[in-house]
């Protein structure tokens, strides 16, 4: 409950925060910033999946060993340095290359003077991101011994900081040094929750020599790739309409594209918060061999996705351009928009509904593998019926590409759990997923 209080309180000044920039930035600059969002996103995923390894393989250790304290802070403070040292060094070719990138052809950008601007926000972002990887690596231990509420203050502070700095420097600052200031204040919040993790947890980061760190890391690394595959393909697939509506229909459209698929994406917000602490009790129950609870905890997750997505759907349709106009100004849309958002929307919930029982057990790689698939599938189909169909043909796009992915998670996560619930069933008739 503190989780899902704390999230919607957060989502609630995060709405504040984008509603009050609507209405202050010109089109193009509230586009550009919004836009950034996805390149937030996909910076987030480029830890090789060494963040959710750790929170498993944290969460696993705790669940069946009394003494492994010593080996679980020496594993978090490996994770960190490998993931410092990368952050760095990626760091160093992305000043070097990605201001080069013509980044106003790839965004649909039209006014010239926003091509610097652009590619110097975007490298700004990205840079800032890569930084927080290490920093970040306090929310999956908090999640790996669900002290969800101390996440939960972490996150309220970062989003109450962001409104803050957006209400105070908006006026004062270029939209290029806006953004980075934003998205620096964001790590801000992140090296403020990563101080807290290791105090509450009584931990000391320890400089571990080479070759420990790289045993440590290898340890987790063969789960770590496929939730990085996981990771970057789900970007890929959930978080980039804004950017593909932006190159078929210019940046102000991809900007108000944004705005409505945000007011959606508070479903799947409000979804997940209820989700991702049974990530860890699933793999806690797994550790115990308590299928029975696991079958229990599915049944009540799909219904739980079920009612939230007619409920939530209905609404969306019924209203979502009234609210969209009340938060943000922005004009309405076509109803037929709204439809596709809200089907989109629905099979998304469904996906992570039993995507969190896979990833909770381990089965990770047949994920990683099809949404890598849809991804490709997304991006190519979406951007040929953008440019013939306009939004609906990226959402329908968006739509056909992630069916797959449910049906499959379906049968994935019923098949598993009847076979370790039927005692005539060989033990290792299905193992998770080594690597």
């Amino acid at each position: 409950m503190a989780l899902l209080a704390s999230r919607i309180l957060g989502m609630v000044i995060s709405f504040v925060s984008i509603g009050f920039l609507a209405r202050h930035l010109n089109a193009a600059h509230f586009g550009l910033w919004t836009l950034m969002a996805t390149f937030v996103s996909f910076a987030g995923n480029f830890d090789l999946g060494l963040g959710q390894g750790l929170r498993n393989q944290l969460a696993l250790l705790s669940s069946t060993s009394t003494d492994s304290a010593a080996e679980q802070r020496r594993l978090f403070s490996a994770v960190f340095t490998a993931l410092l040292l990368f952050a760095l060094s990626l760091s160093a070719l992305v000043i070097a290359l990605v201001p080069q990138v013509p980044w106003e052809h790839i965004l649909g950008i039209n006014a010239p003077e926003l091509f610097m601007p652009a590619r110097w926000a975007i490298t700004m972002v990205i840079i800032l991101m890569l930084l927080n990887l290490p920093l970040n690596l306090y929310s999956a231990g908090f999640m790996a011994y669900q002290e969800v509420w101390q996440k939960s203050l972490i996150d309220l502070l970062q989003v109450a900081l962001l409104l803050l700095f957006a209400v105070t420097a908006y006026a004062s600052l270029p939209i290029a040094p806006f953004i980075g200031s934003y998205y620096g204040v964001y790590n801000m919040a992140a090296i403020l929750g990563l101080a807290a993790f290791l105090i509450l947890r009584r931990w000391r980061l320890t400089l571990l020599p080479w070759a420990q760190i790289k045993a440590m890391v290898s340890s987790i690394a063969g789960s770590s790739v496929s939730f990085w595959v996981l990771g970057v393909s789900a970007i890929l697939l959930f978080s980039t309409d804004p950017i593909i509506v932006s190159r078929v229909a210019g940046l102000e459209e991809g900007g108000r594209f944004s705005v409505y698929q945000r007011l959606f994406i508070m479903l799947i917000t409000l979804h997940f918060t209820v989700l991702n602490p049974l990530w860890s009790a699933y793999t806690h129950a797994l550790g115990a061999g308590d299928w029975p609870w696991i079958a229990r905890a599915v049944r009540r997750s799909v219904l739980l996705t079920a009612a939230l997505c007619v409920a939530g759907s209905t609404v969306m349709i019924l209203f979502g351009d009234l609210l969209v106009q009340l938060w943000t100004g922005v004009q309405g849309t076509e109803r037929l928009h709204l439809a596709l958002l809200s089907l989109w929307i629905s099979i998304y919930a469904w996906i992570n509904c039993y995507s969190v029982v896979l990833n909770g057990l381990g089965y990770v790689r047949g994920q990683a593998l099809i949404t890598a698939a849809a991804a490709a599938l997304h991006i190519a189909l979406s951007v040929f019926l953008g440019h013939r169909m306009g939004v609906p043909g990226v959402l329908i796009g968006a739509i056909v590409s992630i069916l797959p992915i449910a049906l499959y998670a379906t049968f994935k996560v019923n098949a598993v759990v009847r076979r370790h619930l039927n005692p005539l069933s060989p033990a290792t008739a299905d193992a998770p997923e080594a690597t």
